[in-house]
């Protein structure tokens, strides 16, 4: 538990951001505020509570789709606003089956004010529900919510290809990505060092060494396509490969690649 004073719902710094995965055997969509990672649980907010929006119209991968799914956003937005006046912390959305699904952890008790809440900001030909469970230690948020290793990878990678994207690069071409991993022993680098360049990986000498615990360093670069499938199918080979050897995988980095029409 955290021995801080928590800071109060709206004081909530927004970190928000989303990945794509698969709820009950169907796509998912889960939007959450990664903010509360290091700082949950928090003792005084021990209930899950959770608004179930209908989806009027849930598209083909029920997660919502054309106007429909604009309008939740307010609607979210609005009950979220009145929740947060009753303590509630506002931590996740999933989008799935068709339904919107919003998160809140807060203090025990308040489950009928926001249903109270619901009731007066959801129109009534959509269909809603509202519920609520002890929950002191977080798992909905740490063991549901919270993205495997892969998909926080895939997280990272798509921040990474959308600053390319908003520096103006088509990502059209391929060009040198550079990679960094990290191990505890030097025969685990150079056991990685072998496996790469047997996949077309050069090397950068000279090899480097850190004062981290996993005291070296490797760095390699390739020719690659940057498009997000393609880039995060790359690292996470290369992380597979890492492991296997002792060793982190530590990140990519790349040139931006402008069109020249």
């Amino acid at each position: 538990m955290s021995r801080e004073s928590p800071p109060s719902p709206v004081e909530v710094p927004e970190q928000w951001d989303f990945y794509f995965c698969r709820v009950d055997d169907a796509p998912a969509s889960i939007a959450m505020n990664f903010w509360y990672r290091n700082r949950a649980p928090m003792a005084e907010a021990g209930t899950l509570y959770w608004c179930k929006l209908e989806l009027l119209v849930p598209g083909d991968d029920g997660m919502g789709d054309g106007a429909d799914a604009e309008l939740l956003y307010p609607l979210e937005e609005a009950i979220t606003k009145q929740a947060m006046t009753l303590g509630l912390y506002h931590v996740a959305r999933l989008r799935n089956h068709g339904r919107w699904q919003l998160f809140y952890y807060g203090p025990k008790d308040r489950e009928s004010a926001l249903r109270r809440v619901a009731k007066r900001v959801v129109p009534s030909h959509r269909r809603h529900d509202v519920g609520s469970k002890t929950d002191q230690d977080w798992a909905c948020y740490f063991e549901f919510l919270c993205p495997d290793e892969e998909r926080w990878q895939w997280i990272l990678d798509r921040r990474l290809v959308e600053a390319l994207t908003d520096h103006g690069d088509p990502l059209t071409k391929p060009r040198r990505v550079d990679h960094r991993a990290a191990f505890s022993a030097e025969h685990g680098r150079a056991a990685f060092l072998t496996a790469v360049t047997e996949l077309g990986f050069e090397a950068v000498p000279p090899e480097v060494k850190s004062t981290s615990r996993r005291r070296y360093l490797a760095q390699i670069h390739r020719v690659d396509s940057v498009e997000l499938e393609d880039i995060h199918n790359t690292v996470m080979a290369l992380k597979v490969l890492a492991e296997e050897h002792g060793g982190d995988y530590q990140g990519w980095e790349t040139t931006v690649e402008k069109s020249l029409n």
